[in-house]
């Protein structure tokens, strides 16, 4: 009986042996099959485009998530800024003695991408809030779409790689990348948007009711932008 015992033991162990065997030579043949067609660089490729995705991401939901704590605390929505000062001491997102949120750099990768108070600054970020008592831009049913108290507060990039436009997505559960009907100028009255709901003008159109999403910007060939709401109405 040992002898037996001993023997389909040793007979599982060169089975083992031998899938072990034809599994490496497998994954052997695979990774020069990758490599001869340049697929590993792809691979490799994807996931560093994933990173710089995540990271793209990431920056807007720590502000969105402080701008939050400031309207608990009794901040109204319109007198929140990134830039210059209103009349309330603590409205500043970028201040100690307001949001105390960090401006981040945009990430490597994305450094050729454009912000700024018009879309036209490389490597920073760009914002829009909505205390002008006027103006503003919108995002297609993310609220109530209506002229002025419907307007969104929102942080963008402006000619992001499609590569991380598609991942960025791809993290959203959003399947391609939608395109504007009509291009979305940042710099329209000044950078404030325009008094009015108008989805030719100042509407994000191509991911209606999605808070977060990469498009193409018809404002240039190929151009991807990517918008994140801050303050919803």
């Amino acid at each position: 009986m040992q002898t037996a015992r001993h023997s389909s033991l040793n007979s599982q162990s060169g089975f083992f042996k031998f899938w072990a065997f034809i599994t490496g030579i497998m994954f052997a043949a695979l990774a020069w099959v990758l490599t001869q067609f340049g697929m590993g660089d792809l691979m490799v490729d994807k996931q560093t485009w994933s990173v710089v995705a995540s990271k793209v991401t990431q920056h807007p939901a720590n502000i969105r998530t402080q701008i939050g704590r400031m309207v608990l605390e009794g901040m109204s929505p319109n007198s929140i800024v990134f830039t210059g000062r209103t009349a309330e001491f603590n409205s500043k997102v970028f201040e100690t003695d307001g949001g105390e949120a960090v401006d981040a750099a945009v990430p490597g990768g994305c450094d050729e991408a454009k912000g700024g108070p018009d879309g036209t600054v490389r490597g920073v970020w760009g914002y829009k809030d909505i205390t002008d008592p006027a103006l503003g831009y919108y995002i297609k049913d993310v609220g109530t779409n209506t002229n002025v108290s419907g307007r969104e507060a929102f942080a963008y990039l402006h000619g992001i790689p499609l590569a991380v436009c598609e991942q960025i997505n791809k993290g959203f559960g959003l399947s391609g990348i939608e395109g504007q009907s009509d291009k979305i100028d940042y710099a329209l009255n000044g950078g404030k948007g325009d008094s009015t709901y108008d989805p030719t003008d100042n509407v994000f159109t191509a991911y209606p009711a999605h808070a977060f999403a990469c498009f193409e910007n018809p404002g240039g060939s190929g151009t991807y932008d990517y918008y994140h709401a801050l303050i919803e109405r």
